[in-house]
């Protein structure tokens, strides 16, 4: 009889704890497609990452996104890149780590990554899982860091920014504005949401604007260059990337283009 008292509570807890595990998975939901998230870590860091249009990977491609997906965690020398990507951070000044694997999101909206990389000549680790809540405008995760001597541990929650990106559509989208049209292929501006800590400093900023160009036939976009009309990614992270006041020349190669002037010559991810 004392063992079988002594099991129970045991049991009870895994039992417990089998329900919350199976609570957070039904909590989980798709995230948004396209969407750009940001927020903070409980380390008080940056993170900020988009969803691709079919919402199963974090992206970072600059033919893709305005700004790239990244999470400046602790231990690492540079932030850690969520896309996939060696690129420069957000910031220009670093090169963010990856070993070229995105975080993946699974269909139930929950998500994760696993990777390894160089930095600075030491052995780096990032371990990431989390999901999405709230309809898909927030995800919520847990990581751990490790460099040499150094392993930390942490959380994250990061939020829709309003912001989407998306490789198909109508060309030009809706409440867009067209720049150039040659009748198959259109360069066109949209508002740009900032992240949150962007647009809330300085006494609020408002939105700039997104360049992309599409092909009418296919359907494909492809974004081009940055507008960071009111500077405030100038003022928060001292670059930016400014399309050319005349907007103009855009020289339409096949599929790319040749379309803006940087100010100052960094760019954001």
């Amino acid at each position: 009889m004392s063992t079988c008292l002594a099991r129970s509570p045991i049991v009870a807890v895994t039992g417990v704890l089998a329900l919350l595990w199976l609570a957070a998975s039904c909590l989980a939901a798709s995230p948004i497609k396209g969407g750009r998230y940001a927020g903070q870590t409980s380390k008080g860091d940056f993170v900020a990452f988009n969803v691709d249009d079919r919402g199963r990977a974090f992206v970072s491609s600059p033919r893709l996104v305005f700004q790239g997906s990244e999470i400046d965690a602790p231990c690492s020398t540079s932030p850690w890149d969520l896309g996939g990507a060696r690129r420069p951070d957000v910031s220009g000044k670093q090169t963010t780590l990856s070993n070229g694997t995105p975080v993946r999101v699974r269909a139930d909206g929950t998500f994760a990554l696993s990777a390894a990389a160089s930095d600075g000549g030491a052995r780096a680790s990032l371990n990431l899982t989390g999901r999405f809540l709230g309809g898909g405008k927030q995800a919520t995760a847990s990581f751990q860091v490790s460099r040499s001597r150094c392993t930390k541990r942490g959380t994250l929650t990061a939020r829709f920014t309003g912001q989407r990106h998306l490789t198909k559509g109508a060309c030009p989208p809706s409440a867009t504005k067209s720049i150039i049209d040659d009748g198959v292929r259109r360069v066109y501006e949209e508002t740009y949401v900032y992240d949150q800590i962007v647009r809330d400093s300085d006494g609020g900023f408002g939105p700039g604007g997104a360049i992309y160009g599409c092909e009418g036939q296919s359907g494909e976009h492809w974004f081009l260059s940055g507008d960071d009309i009111p500077q405030a990614l100038v003022s928060y992270y001292g670059c930016g990337e400014e399309f050319a006041a005349s907007r103009s020349p855009v020289t339409w190669r096949r599929s790319l283009w040749v379309s803006c002037a940087r100010t100052p010559a960094s760019s954001p991810p």
